[in-house]
């Protein structure tokens, strides 16, 4: 058996005690089993398994053994207490927890009390998995489903002052440990890189109100509806804005539609209207 295959039975066999302590002692609605089958598999996400079980309960005792289950792709990357601590708070955020959040959320100031609920935690993720959990609240289709767009403007704003408040942690930790790279986690991103992906998140999040992003999504047209929600879903990021502005092109709309889009994304695009056509263009031909 492999090191990675023993570790998945020793994570295992600690989660089974994991859930045999609460199912004497816990009050309050029980979370779901570990499917053991899909854990101790090697081709699944682990933290998939996972985040069905864990709680305010349990999630700190599982994530200091998470570094024996390894991450699937057959390299030697294993998970991290700091991604279990990311799904666990997605969780929170959206479901509840019968400790800390007895009730899922309904309105914007139930999720702005639960995003507060989940601000304790973020000193336990990596700037990396603080993104990952941020724009998982407020860059998802449930985050643009459930949330106002003012209310998601207050998760960043809030989430920004929190980063803020750890980097400079972070720097005063390094400070005190010479030979520490400050404020870096394993995946390379710093907690300037994350504030400043959060800056821009805020950046695209105001253009949500510019008078041609209202009028595709209060068109009676869906397929004018469809480009504003992946407009709003795009971050205003490169690669998604280039995506919407190839798909309006090939759906035949006009050249000042297109140019009006670029203008209003945020960020450094550096795309033009010729080079969207360019590769509308060459989609057209390719699927002749």
């Amino acid at each position: 058996m492999s090191e990675w295959a023993i570790g998945r039975k020793v994570m295992t066999w600690s989660l089974e005690e994991t859930e045999t302590k609460a199912g004497k002692g816990g009050c309050g609605a029980e979370p779901d089993s570990v499917n053991y089958r899909k854990l101790t598999d090697e081709s699944s996400d682990p933290l998939a398994t996972l985040q069905l079980v864990l709680t305010s309960q349990n999630v700190l005792s599982i994530s200091k053994l998470s570094n024996r289950l390894p991450l699937p792709g057959g390299g030697r990357s294993t998970v991290s207490p700091s991604a279990v601590h990311a799904v666990w708070l997605q969780k929170l955020f959206w479901k509840g927890d019968p400790q800390l959040l007895k009730r899922p959320p309904q309105s914007d100031q139930d999720y702005l009390h639960a995003y507060d609920t989940c601000a304790k935690y973020l000193d336990r993720l990596v700037p990396a998995d603080a993104i990952h959990f941020l724009d998982g609240i407020t860059f998802s289709p449930d985050a643009a489903k459930n949330l106002s767009v003012q209310a998601r403007l207050v998760v960043i704003k809030r989430a920004s002052k929190a980063l803020r408040q750890l980097a400079e942690k972070s720097r005063k930790k390094a400070s005190d440990n010479s030979g520490e790279q400050e404020g870096t986690d394993p995946t390379g991103m710093t907690f300037d890189e994350a504030l400043a992906h959060l800056q821009q998140s805020q950046a695209h999040l105001d253009t949500l109100s510019h008078a041609f992003i209202l009028s595709l999504k209060d068109s009676q047209q869906e397929q004018q509806q469809r480009y504003s929600q992946l407009y709003d879903l795009s971050r205003s990021e490169r690669s998604k804005i280039c995506e919407l502005a190839v798909t309006m092109a090939t759906d035949g709309h006009p050249l000042e539609q297109i140019k009006e889009l670029l203008r209003v994304a945020v960020g450094p695009l550096d795309l033009s209207v010729k080079t969207v056509f360019q590769e509308a263009v060459q989609r057209v031909v390719a699927a002749l």
